[in-house]
């Protein structure tokens, strides 16, 4: 498949409107639940068919961080009933996933699960990744949260943060596990990641390929077709920067 066809299929897009970005770096962030709002149904006008958000504080316990998020959700919702929108990960001495269920029974119909485990972090003086911060998904907490996904009906977003997060994805696809409506989004870093340190692949056509190839080679193996290398695989590359 040429790089022209593979690019006439439609695209989703979707907008994440404030992450953790605070107003001292950025006074237009929307935080408050009017401008949470506000900025998602702007979004959605402008043509995203997902919003991702972050309340704020974006930590708590479950059925007050659901309450957060549900008081922006809901006045999307009022005007757009078939508005897309999902959270972050909350934060109450630990990753939980219990603030799904409450927003789960008012109407939210995409999850969110990071199917892995990486190193998180700034640098110190010298240059050098620091930090004690692991942020951690076990196989066994990836099977729980899918499972919750399946019990909910919705569809998570996964991010991949590194190639082992996208090779546990597949091997839920493989076997038929891989709940509904997932979305798997690829996660390419510089050298400053999110805080500062790097993590998984850069954002190069060889980073977006590496995803590809490892992709193509497991869904290639499962049907039982011949197994091509990386420069003979006829599947849509990333295209040159013009």
């Amino acid at each position: 498949m040429s790089n022209e066809a593979s690019s006439a299929g439609p695209v989703i897009i979707e907008a994440a409107i404030n992450g953790a970005t605070p107003k001292a770096t950025n006074p237009n962030v929307p935080k408050s639940v009017e401008e949470v709002a506000d900025d998602a149904l702007a979004a959605i006008d402008a043509g995203a068919a997902i919003i991702h958000a972050h309340c704020d504080p974006f930590g708590g316990p479950d059925d007050e961080v659901a309450e957060r998020y549900l008081a922006s959700f809901r006045l999307v919702w009022k005007a757009r009933p078939d508005a897309l929108l999902y959270p972050t990960i909350n934060v109450n001495d630990g990753l939980s996933f219990g603030h799904l269920r409450p927003m789960a029974a008012e109407g939210l119909r995409v999850g969110l699960l990071d199917p892995g485990s990486v190193n998180l972090g700034s640098r110190d003086g010298d240059g050098l990744p620091t930090g004690a911060f692991v942020y951690a998904n076990s196989f066994d907490r990836i099977k729980e949260v899918f499972a919750l996904h399946d019990e909910l009906g919705l569809g998570p977003s996964l991010a991949i943060y590194e190639p082992g997060f996208l090779y546990t994805t597949l091997q839920y696809w493989k076997v038929g596990k891989l709940p509904s409506g997932t979305m798997v989004k690829f996660y390419l870093s510089t050298e400053r990641g999110l805080s500062g340190a790097p993590f998984g692949l850069p954002p190069t056509r060889a980073g977006l390929d590496a995803y590809l190839d490892l992709k193509v080679t497991r869904v290639r193996s499962e049907v039982g077709a011949p197994i091509e290398s990386p420069n003979e695989a006829a599947e849509p590359r990333a295209k040159e920067p013009e």
